[in-house]
């Protein structure tokens, strides 16, 4: 015979998985994810990609799913990375020149935290962080970055609105280039 107790304790230990278990299936409810799959990565040509999270500046977090039902060119950055560096403000062009309700940039860095990037963009001769078009996050681990697949700085992926990989771009890139704006364009359909 098991003592009571024992009963007891197991009963609530089943009852708190039974809790915590109900509780993850309703935050996947609430947050849209409960039936989508999240591919580990690496990110490959037209298949799903991985769900990532990164850290706004205000401290809060953004998700890729923020952006769901827009084009997404989702870039890997540093700014101890010169062609990153050199980039960017192409980049920022870009994000100016596509700007519309289905495109939205995020420039991700890597980098150890907001002041060194803060920096950059204060020292920038073009770039001030307040008027930027592109949406600008920190991922102080590289998780992200490495689930995606990252491994040289920068990397680029287009990503279409049902949050399937259409292009990568390995290497900076002068984005506000006619060829490379009309090559996106093509990219997005448009």
């Amino acid at each position: 015979m098991v003592p009571r107790w024992i009963q007891h304790t197991f009963g609530l230990l089943v009852l708190g998985a039974v809790l915590y278990w109900g509780w993850d299936v309703s935050q996947a409810w609430s947050n849209g994810t409960l039936f989508l799959p999240n591919p580990k990565g690496p990110a490959q040509l037209g298949k799903l990609v991985p769900r990532i999270r990164a850290q706004q500046q205000d401290g809060s977090t953004a998700y890729l799913r923020h952006f769901r039902g827009k084009w997404v060119l989702l870039n890997y950055w540093a700014t101890w990375c010169e062609p990153c560096r050199r980039e960017m403000g192409s980049l920022e062009n870009l994000a100016r020149t596509l700007k519309a309700p289905d495109f939205a940039l995020w420039a991700v860095s890597v980098d150890a935290n907001w002041k060194v990037v803060q920096s950059f963009f204060g020292k920038h001769p073009t770039l001030k962080a307040g008027n930027l078009t592109m949406k600008i996050a920190l991922d102080t681990s590289g998780e992200s970055a490495r689930r995606y697949g990252t491994s040289k700085f920068p990397e680029t992926y287009l990503i279409d609105p049902q949050g399937r990989l259409r292009q990568k771009w390995i290497g900076p890139f002068q984005w506000d280039k006619p060829a490379m704006v009309q090559q996106i364009r093509r990219l997005m359909g448009r």
